[in-house]
């Protein structure tokens, strides 16, 4: 799926020594840099030369939540 055009801002995460990178809206982007519980896509995301398609992600207080939230969040 492509990007849609409101996913404008560069995000980049690490988890212990992989790093994930891609596009996501800048309403996202503020939530999680709020600290808010959400689930969102990251669009087009890519690990070093290894392209990952849409990453579904759920983010807590900043950080990568280890669980998975409901859609609806």
């Amino acid at each position: 799926m492509p990007s849609p055009p409101e996913a404008t801002e560069f995000f980049s995460m690490t988890y212990g020594e992989i790093t994930v990178s891609g596009w996501v809206t800048l309403n996202v982007l503020r939530r999680v840099e709020a600290g808010e519980v959400i689930r969102f896509t990251v669009y087009e995301a890519m690990s070093e030369d290894i392209a990952l398609g849409d990453l579904i992600c759920s983010f807590a207080a900043g950080k990568l939540a280890p669980f998975r939230l409901p859609e609806e969040i």
